[in-house]
């Protein structure tokens, strides 16, 4: 399963798109709870959990199998939310992709 988490300032999220914010930062804002968990997609494919969190046709938060929300009108998901992974990889949405967050490097200061 894929936990959805979007950030609550948009602007912060898209610090990191233009590289005002690392992999690092984006971690930081995590875990002091800078970012709402909007959906839990099953699967482990995170491109699919990126498409069924866009509004194409229809507002993606209307599909209750995948929204864990009750707020109406989630935005798109985009560069700078973040994808958990079975529990264990965290991935940032990047402009091309999804750029993992090596835990482990940030603890012992081998990553960004």
């Amino acid at each position: 399963m894929i936990k959805v988490y979007q950030a609550k300032s948009f602007r912060k999220a898209s610090g990191y798109q233009f590289k005002q914010f690392g992999l690092k930062d984006m971690y930081m804002m995590l875990l002091n709870d800078e970012y709402e968990h909007v959906a839990n997609v099953p699967g482990e494919d995170l491109e699919e959990a990126f498409r069924l969190t866009n509004s194409i046709q229809k507002g993606w938060y209307e599909d209750k199998e995948i929204c864990i929300g009750e707020k109406k009108g989630y935005r798109s998901t985009s560069v700078g939310d973040i994808m958990i992974l079975n529990n264990k990889e965290i991935y940032v949405v990047g402009s091309f992709g999804f750029d993992e967050i090596d835990i482990m490097g940030l603890l012992t200061g081998e990553g960004e």
